[in-house]
């Protein structure tokens, strides 16, 4: 039996050590999830203005431009059950807190990840928030959330042509991003042209049981910072005309009349650019992401407006 138990360890070992080796090379890759983590814990306690928000957000407001010390915790599918989460589980430690600035966009309410997301995992690693149950093996691998997803970056970063995204120390990507209109070479007639194709699936969910409990969470973080003296903005992204052109009328209609009733009954702060003039086509990476030079304009914009 001992020998059994030796022969297997000394076969397991090198099985061991190879996906040991994986996770300590991913943890200590650069990547805007980890670095914008590392950011919030080490500066938690200073930080002025928290910036809450999907991949909207995560690429449109770069903190570099902010002129209070500021934490961007958005990130790509981040729905606002995770929002809220990040907001109630640090805001105590928060002691300089004075601003938080919440995406209110069209494709929001609408979405909940479900109980197996597996960035969920990535939320417990690095922000000690459960937002639904994770796995044991989950909780202390980053590698086994989603293996095909780093198997495939790992592969990318030992391409011959990869190029490393520039990260700056907020953890926001200044260049080496991917930018499909780039690939248009910003050519409007071929963008317009392809829309409808690029954006067949695009944020199409319609959910009235998500919508309710995300306007709950929305309207606890309201009650929230009105208790406590924060001031909280709401914002809807820049969008280019061609994600306008393709959104649901009745799903648009929904979320604007729930803006209003919050406008009306709680007198939030709202700040609507999805239609701005101010953003030309080449500020966008998408028909709904800005690019850095957008970013650069539009985190400048909100920085004036919180701060007027």
């Amino acid at each position: 039996m001992k020998q059994f138990l030796a022969k297997s360890l000394w076969f397991l070992l090198p099985v061991l050590l190879f996906f040991t080796a994986i996770e300590i090379y991913i943890r200590n890759s650069e990547n805007t999830f980890i670095t914008k983590a590392n950011y919030f814990q080490k500066n938690k306690e200073q930080v002025e203005v928290l910036v809450l928000g999907s991949s909207h957000n995560q690429n449109g407001v770069n903190p570099k431009f902010f002129r209070s010390k500021t934490a961007n915790l958005s990130y790509g599918s981040q729905d606002i059950q995770i929002d809220s989460a990040l907001f109630f589980s640090n805001v105590k430690q928060m002691k300089n807190l004075k601003k938080v600035v919440f995406e209110l966009d069209y494709h929001r309410l609408d979405i909940e990840n479900k109980p197996d997301f597996y960035r969920f995992p990535w939320y417990y690693l690095y922000y000690g928030i459960e937002v639904q149950p994770v796995k044991f093996v989950n909780k202390i691998s980053l590698y086994s959330s989603n293996v095909d997803f780093f198997n495939n970056i790992i592969l990318d970063q030992f391409s011959s042509n990869y190029k490393p995204q520039v990260i700056n120390e907020f953890g926001f990507v200044e260049a080496n991003y991917s930018n499909d209109f780039l690939g248009l070479n910003y050519d409007e007639t071929k963008i317009e042209a392809t829309a409808k194709e690029r954006l067949k699936s695009r944020h199409k969910e319609v959910s009235t049981e998500n919508f309710k409990r995300n306007a709950k969470r929305i309207q606890a973080m309201i009650a929230y910072c009105k208790n406590n003296n924060i001031e909280l903005y709401f914002f809807s992204s820049p969008l280019y005309k061609t994600y306008i052109e393709n959104k649901i009328p009745k799903k648009d209609q929904k979320v604007k009349n729930y803006i209003q009733k919050l406008i009306v009954y709680h007198k939030i702060r709202y700040y609507n650019f999805e239609n701005t003039s101010r953003f030309k086509l080449k500020d966008f990476s998408n028909d709904d992401h800005l690019n850095a030079k957008g970013a650069e304009k539009y985190s400048k914009l909100m920085d004036s407006i919180i701060h007027q």
